[in-house]
């Protein structure tokens, strides 16, 4: 398939297959090339392996393995296993390695099932097996390569949109006695307007709504583990006053706090 690389391509091979070629892993089930290996895993579940530890994997994952560091991956005994596969190398892998698409550090991304990546697999291995035109198959070969890199990338992207949430809920978390949490000192490279919607479609709800879920949720184990007056809780917890504790708390526990303090103390 050297027929490809004056187009940036150099597809070595592509298949798909039930389980992992054997016969090209060592005697520990490793195997280590000079390429690029890329999966998709459109059925089942296994795991995979290599220097940076062990990974399961299942439907929806890719697997991308880098040149020159050994990996294994497989089903676990007995379970299913479907994968479409190809190996590559080339200028335009290569740039996706270059711009950190393709990365050794996160070798298995869950893009889910993806529309179309099976349909340019299957559109790919046609062509190949025909050995149809050369054009038409750089141009089939290079949109499912677009493809992967475009679903990794957004699997990346999405991963740290994540990851800024959750960060921003530790740190609201930390700071639950402050009177406010400005989102802005922590909104990164997404900016303040767009993490402000990214944190409620996640959260459900707007950052200064959960701030003060946040502080009433203290305010409950407050309340209940131990005899500081109400007013002091409130204090304690950043609230300009208590009667304004006590309305939001009413509002959110259907009870007021010393109600809610006769309650549940023990």
């Amino acid at each position: 398939m050297d027929d490809l690389a004056r187009f940036g391509i150099d597809l070595l091979r592509i298949g798909t297959r039930h389980s992992p070629e054997k016969k090209t892993f060592d005697e520990f089930g490793r195997r280590t090339v000079g390429h690029f290996v890329i999966a998709y895993l459109a059925a089942g579940e296994g795991r995979f392996a290599s220097a940076g530890g062990l990974v399961p994997v299942k439907k929806g994952d890719l697997i991308i393995c880098s040149p020159e560091q050994w990996h294994q991956y497989g089903p676990e005994r007995g379970a299913l296993w479907s994968e479409y596969w190809l190996t590559a190398d080339g200028p335009l892998v290569e740039q996706f390695r270059i711009s950190g698409i393709f990365d050794a550090q996160r070798p298995v991304i869950h893009i889910g099932t993806a529309k179309g990546i099976v349909a340019d697999w299957e559109r790919c291995l046609m062509l190949m097996e025909k050995n149809g035109d050369r054009a038409e198959r750089a141009a089939a070969v290079g949109s499912l390569l677009l493809r992967i890199a475009a679903l990794a990338d957004r699997a990346e992207i999405s991963d740290r949109k994540r990851a800024l949430i959750e960060r921003i809920v530790r740190t609201m978390r930390v700071h639950v006695r402050e009177r406010r949490f400005d989102i802005r000192a922590h909104a990164g490279e997404f900016g303040y307007s767009y993490t402000r919607k990214l944190f409620k479609r996640y959260t459900g709800h707007a950052p200064d709504e959960y701030f003060r879920m946040i502080k009433i949720a203290a305010a409950r184990e407050r309340l209940i583990h131990t005899d500081e007056k109400v007013h002091a809780v409130a204090e304690r917890f950043g609230f300009r006053d208590q009667y304004y504790f006590a309305r939001l708390f009413r509002k959110m526990e259907g009870v007021s706090p010393r109600g809610y303090r006769n309650t549940y103390a023990r």
